[in-house]
């Protein structure tokens, strides 16, 4: 069978608060998931007798885990609805929390933020097309301002949460605060959750109706520009945040507090400059928006190799 040909648009439905705050938690699973345990890091790097380079992998793995996930889940969600995706990855995604708060070692660990990774872009997906199904038109993208506005919070929020958890457990205990955080949005969305995709507006296309959508997609110039400019952008920022947590702890002497705050302003400000620029590219074209973001990244990119070369102080 073939993807249906006319799908029934998506109808308006009445959206409650209970089912508005589910969608929202499963939205924080990806910066939570990448952001909370980074002030711990290095307590991690020593107590596994690993290398810097090798704890670093424990970010890569998570993120690679999310981007695949998200290729995976969004597919299957539209061909097998959103709640049932939803129920195993969160399941998933506690086990895997507690598997790497118990990991013996650094590459027990690694495989484990994989999976962890895996689940949770499960609920990032399902937060973005459950949206879509209940909400259309202008609502539809104040929702998708909503979900972003959540995600900057969670990226300022999830290292200070972290860093005062530093006080009183160890990263171990951090990884248990995720799994525990995956309970409670598998409580909820066993209670709250109801299907949101009816049987009779799911795709029956398989996979290689996918494949073709990718086809399609990377034949778009402008598409494959504004991927290309975005893979790059969020390439240097987590090269960034992988070794920023060393940096600060070992060389400028910051507590796992002192860096969560620190951290927490990196994140202030991407989410303030997002808000700006979606004002900006109202008033002005989007590629002279774009333009001006790129110079500010440059700028930003050729500070921090000064302050690296020329030995600055923090406040630099």
């Amino acid at each position: 069978m073939t993807a249906v040909e006319t799908p029934i648009p998506a109808r308006e439905q009445a959206v409650g608060r209970p089912l508005a705050i589910v969608l929202g938690l499963l939205t924080i699973f990806g910066p939570i998931s990448m952001d909370l345990y980074l002030p711990v890091l290095p307590a991690l790097t020593a107590e596994l007798q690993s290398t810097t380079s090798v704890a670093q992998l424990t970010i890569t793995a998570c993120l690679l885990g999310l981007a695949i996930g998200q290729v995976v889940a969004g597919p299957l969600s539209d061909r097998l609805g959103r709640r049932t995706p939803l129920l195993i990855g969160v399941v998933a995604y506690t086990l895997t929390s507690a598997l790497c708060a118990v990991s013996p070692t650094i590459e027990t660990l690694i495989i484990a933020r994989f999976v962890q990774g895996l689940a949770g872009a499960v609920g990032i997906v399902i937060a973005q097309a459950a949206g879509r199904d209940v909400y259309s038109g202008g609502k539809l993208l104040r929702y998708y301002g909503r979900l972003t506005v959540l995600g900057g919070l969670a990226a300022i929020i999830g290292p200070v949460i972290g860093g005062q958890l530093a006080r009183v457990t160890d990263w171990r205990g951090v990884f248990l605060f995720l799994s525990a955080v995956g309970v409670a949005v598998l409580v909820a969305s066993l209670v709250i959750f109801k299907e949101t995709l009816p049987a009779n507006r799911r795709v029956t296309g398989g996979f290689s109706h996918t494949l073709k959508d990718f086809r399609r997609l990377l034949a778009d110039r402008v598409f494959v520009g504004a991927v290309l400019i975005t893979g790059f952008t969020y390439s240097a920022i987590f090269a960034y945040l992988s070794g920023a947590t060393y940096i600060l702890q070992g060389m400028y002497g910051l507590s796992p507090q002192g860096y969560s705050f620190a951290f927490g302003l990196n994140s202030l400000g991407f989410m303030v400059f997002g808000f700006i620029s979606g004002g900006l590219s109202e008033r002005w074209s989007e590629r002279g928006t774009l333009t001006v973001g790129l110079i500010m990244t440059a700028a930003g990119a050729l500070g921090l190799l000064a302050t690296a070369l020329l030995h600055l102080p923090l406040m630099a």
